[in-house]
Formats: C-alpha cells, structure tokens, sequence
C-alpha cells in the first residue's frame, strides 16, 4: 500500500478525530463526542485518510497504523497499556503487521501467509491474547508495547531466518 512520505498538516478538526480515531472509536462515537452531526464525523475522517495518502474503503486499523507510524508523538500522544505484551509467534507477528496494511480479510490472510480458512480463528486468537476487542485496539496497543513502528524490534523470534 502506498502512502504519502510529505510531512502531513491536519486542521484542528482533523486533529480532534484522529485522536478519537486512536482511542478506538467509531465515527458514530467521534460524532457524539464531538457535538457533530455524523456526516461530519464521516467527512474529516475521509479528509485524514487522503492526507494519508490511503485508498478508499481502508480500514480505521489501516488509517490508525499510518498515524500513529507518520506522525507519531506529533499528532497523537504514544499509546501506552498497564497490560504487559505478550510473546507473539511468529505468525502473529505477520498477521499483527498485515492488519497495518491490507483492509479486506482475504488480504490480510495472504499478507500474513494464513489460509483464508483460518483467517478469523487466528485473528480471534490473537485479539484474545492482547484483550482487545477489535483490530485498530490492537494496532494501538500493539504501538504502545513497540511491537509496531520506529519502536518495533528489528527481528522477531523465527524471523530473522527467512
């Protein structure tokens, strides 16, 4: 997936929902925050993921990744969990970085090297092991514990092999 490699200016408003964006929220709870009608919620949503340089139809743990791997500490505070990391395998690992990157689960599975068969167990596995509930949590937890973006370690256990 391509994205943009220019230095990124959102507007205030722009701000306010990529920040509710990383904490996980929907554009229905966004716009209840922020005292906004849905639409509008939809709008500054989109406005960020072509800033971002993302397609259209991207996943909110596709637009979360970027913003927290583009623009870090600029835009959004570093996530941070009291729950420790637990030890990813290998697979996890490439499915934890395929959900970064790919938005339809067909996707995801051929990135991660998952059968499409066994696609939903593994994610349901993986989110139970790291206690979210959802994909763009785990992309945020996953920031806060390192294991993604300029933080993340260069090898993983099995990976330096290949």
């Amino acid at each position: 997936m391509t994205t943009t490699t220019v230095p990124v200016r959102f507007t205030d408003a722009e701000q306010r929902v990529a920040l509710r964006l990383v904490r996980g929220l929907r554009n229905q709870q966004i716009a209840d925050e922020l005292a906004v009608c849905y639409s509008r919620a939809t709008a500054v949503r989109a406005q960020i993921r072509k800033k971002l340089g993302l397609p259209s139809g991207c996943s909110t743990a596709v637009i979360v990744a970027h913003l927290l791997d583009c623009l870090g500490p600029r835009l959004v505070p570093p996530p941070t969990s009291t729950v420790q990391a637990p030890q990813l395998d290998e697979r996890e690992h490439r499915l934890l970085r395929a959900i970064t990157q790919e938005t339809r689960p067909a996707d995801i599975a051929l990135s991660a090297g998952i059968p499409p068969q066994g696609y939903r167990s593994t994610l349901a596995g993986l989110l139970r092991r790291v206690g979210v509930d959802n994909t763009t949590l785990l992309v945020v937890r996953a920031h806060g514990w390192g294991l993604l973006g300029a933080h993340r370690p260069s090898a993983v256990a099995g990976e330096a092999d290949r």
